[in-house]
């Protein structure tokens, strides 16, 4: 038993701390690492990012090269517009046509946006189609091809519009435009833009081809001295084409008769029985009697199997 315990007094513990032998900081520049070792680090640190800085080298240098060659095509005067050649263009002049173009004096050839130029030209109503290219360094090239009126169309309501060659009516006529264009009349504007009245349309106009293609060099019992000189008789000229509502051709001769001709469906087969039945009863008619003539029917009644058959109505006297 310890002393403690025999005198009765509580025991006390002592804890000695035994204080850290610290040394003193050294110098800033003594803890670096040696030259040698900071040199082989530098340098294996530039040899793995060496392939990094070449690739944003090479991209940088391309990106700054692209940049300088494009300002320099699109800002050269070099390539500024300074000559636009016109093709194709007839009915308007080359000055029209440019007055169309969305593009300002020196503009330069590489920003001029073609397809703007493309679609200014078509929206006016005598192109058909516009076309647009570059030749370097300076011309814009324009081709276009414009509509051929051959026949004029009249609404009910009054209103004209031009025919192509198609039946297609593709501007509104003025008096200037539709003089001594043939017309097509009878047409309803509801039914104007129809699939319908777009065949009517071209099979009037194919019947008028039709018509016109034997209309000189017929021979016939020819009646007026001049006529009978030549010994020909030639058809009247025709001024209109009428469809009426239940869709059949009427034409309308400049001397006020009208021939009716019924249904057609533009089959030269069909028609040439009917034009040599109408230039076989024209011709036994006196020059008078055909300033008297109101209708020739050549649609034989409604009988097709009859088309020798003409039926004549005079005007009273």
């Amino acid at each position: 038993m310890d002393r403690a315990r025999r005198s009765g007094t509580p025991a006390t513990s002592r804890l000695t701390v035994k204080k850290k032998n610290r040394r003193r900081p050294g110098s800033v520049w003594s803890r670096l690492p040696k030259p040698a070792v900071a040199l082989d680090a530098c340098g294996r640190a530039l040899r793995r990012s060496l392939p990094a800085i070449v690739a944003a080298t090479s991209v940088t240098a391309a990106g700054a090269g692209l940049y300088l060659g494009v300002r320099w095509v699109t800002h050269s005067p070099r390539f500024a517009i300074t000559d636009i050649e016109i093709r194709g263009a007839q009915r308007l002049t080359n000055a029209e046509v440019r007055d169309l173009l969305p593009v300002a004096d020196g503009a330069n050839i590489f920003t001029t946006n073609i397809g703007n130029v493309e679609r200014a030209l078509a929206q006016h109503p005598w192109i058909a189609t516009a076309e647009a290219h570059r030749e370097l360094p300076h011309t814009l090239v324009i081709e276009v091809s414009e509509f051929a009126a051959v026949a004029v169309t009249t609404l009910e309501t009054g209103e004209s519009y031009l025919l192509d060659d198609t039946g297609k009516p593709f501007k509104r006529a003025t008096e200037q435009e539709a003089a001594g264009l043939p017309r097509v009349t009878g047409l309803d504007r509801a039914d104007f833009a129809s699939e319908r009245t777009a065949d009517a349309i071209q099979t009037a106009l194919s019947t008028l081809a039709l018509w016109r293609a034997g209309g000189e060099g017929s021979r016939t019992g020819a009646r007026s001295g001049a006529e009978w000189q030549r010994g020909v008789i030639e058809r009247p000229a025709v001024s209109e084409v009428h469809i009426d509502a239940s869709g059949t051709l009427s034409l309308v001769c400049d001397e006020g008769a009208v021939i009716q001709l019924g249904h057609v469906s533009v089959n030269p087969a069909e028609l040439a029985p009917r034009f040599s039945a109408f230039d076989a009863a024209w011709g036994e008619l006196a020059y008078v009697e055909r300033l008297r003539v109101r209708v020739l029917h050549l649609d034989s009644g409604g009988s097709p199997s009859r088309p020798d058959h003409v039926t004549v109505a005079f005007k009273d006297q």
